[in-house]
């Protein structure tokens, strides 16, 4: 990715941490940056992530589903759905047909 595309959503990050901008404006920023296809993605992958991190660390205790549902899907689904081309992210807990197929395979896999 550009330097100059890395600053420019590092700039609205930076703003929205120093408080010198809210979280509204600062998705309204990222997504009014001159970027190429891919870096539009990523932007919107840390434009959503803005709109749900809270401000302040939490003190209770969040469990590993709470942070996958509440920011990972947000972030990833940003980065990986092509909703034009039917593409979506999605969790699963399914071994993988290729899994399946192949024994020799390791059944220890993600949940994506």
């Amino acid at each position: 990715m550009p330097i100059a595309t890395i600053t420019g959503i590092s700039t609205v990050i930076d703003d929205l941490l120093l408080r010198n901008t809210d979280r509204e404006k600062a998705e309204v920023k990222l997504e009014s940056l001159p970027l190429t296809d891919y870096e539009h993605k990523s932007a919107k992958a840390f434009s959503a992530l803005i709109t749900k991190l809270p401000s302040m660390p939490s003190e209770e205790i969040i469990n590993e589903f709470d942070i996958c549902t509440r920011f990972l899907d947000l972030f990833l689904s940003a980065l990986l759905d092509k909703p034009d081309n039917d593409i979506y992210f999605r969790w699963t807990k399914e071994t993988a047909l290729e899994s399946k197929a192949r024994p020799d395979l390791s059944r220890d896999r993600p949940d994506i």
